[in-house]
Order: C-alpha cells, then structure tokens, then sequence
C-alpha cells in the first residue's frame, strides 16, 4: 500500500484524483491538499465522494503530512507546480504533475511557450513524459513523471503507429 498525497485536491482534477484512487487497490490516500476549503470536509465540497472520505478533511499545505506521503500527485494551475515541487521531491518516492509545468524538458523552450520563465529548470531534464505507451522505458525509477494531457495524448498515441512505421513526414505536423 502506497501511501498518498494530492495537492489541488478541491479542483476538478483533485476530486478526480480523489475518486480515482478511492478504488485503487495500492493507494490510500493521507491529505488532500486544498488551500482555500483547507478545514472543510471532502464529502461537504463533494457529496458523491463521503463514502470514500466521510471525514477527511481538506487541508493547508503547510501543516498537510506530504513528507509522509511515498507518492504526490499535483493538481494545480499552470505555473504553481514548480513552485512546491522542488521541495517534495526531498522525501516523496513518486511526484506525478499533471499540470502542464514539467512537459518540456528545456527551459528555453518553457519560456518561449509560456512566456513565463521556469522556477525550477533545474529539473526539467529529469522529469520523464508519463506516456507509458510510448516512454515506458524512461517511467521506470522515475522520481517526477510529467503527466500529458488529454490532447496531447490522443495526438500523439494517434500518430505514433505511422511515424514508426515512417509513412507520414515527422516534420510540419499541426493538429488542431
């Protein structure tokens, strides 16, 4: 059993989270993470999960037990996971973002994308693309697994057949 942490627990990918691991057989979830319901019970914010979590509370990130936690999954908005990252990674086994903040492996590249610089560039080339059916070999004793969206998900497990098989171009590629 996998103790477990979600940060950005009240959103819509926390609850998900939330939901999700409720069923898993090697998960058991220790805090949800939820800065502004922080105090507030999970089944008050969502009533379709208090049989899984009838008196788990949300809770600060400051006094949540993350460094009890072996996997961490961050739900935040763009730009907030580099910021509490770096610090996990001291004492969590697994950190799963599935914000878009560790996708790129380049901060340059970051930068030209998001128009923001990256807090924490130093771990970009460290994060591995959490598409296991293209990139399992670079999951495998990975500490930061970058998730990938759903769009970029369907693109690229939609192309991937052709491209190995060198029947389409690799270059000019726009899905849109």
């Amino acid at each position: 059993m996998f103790s477990v942490g979600i940060i950005g627990a009240s959103g819509y990918t926390g609850a998900e989270l939330l939901r999700i691991c409720s069923k898993h057989p090697n998960f058991e979830v220790k805090t949800a993470v939820a800065s502004t319901h922080a105090g507030t019970a999970i089944s008050d914010v969502y009533a379709h999960l208090s049989p899984e979590y009838p008196e788990m509370l949300f809770e600060d990130k400051d006094v949540a037990p993350l460094g009890e936690c072996e996997v961490i999954f961050t739900a935040l908005p763009h730009g907030a996971s580099q910021k509490v990252i770096p610090e996990l990674l001291e004492t969590a086994k697994l950190i799963v973002d599935l914000g878009a903040d560790f996708r790129l492996k380049n901060a340059e590249t970051y930068r030209q994308w998001y128009e923001e610089d990256h807090t924490a560039p130093q771990l970009l080339g460290s994060a591995s693309y959490g598409l296991p059916e293209l990139f399992r070999d670079e999951l495998e004793g990975s500490s930061l697994v970058a998730a990938p969206g759903c769009y970029p998900t369907a693109a690229s497990l939609a192309l991937a057949p052709f491209m190995r098989a060198g029947v389409i171009e690799s270059d000019g590629i726009i899905i849109d």
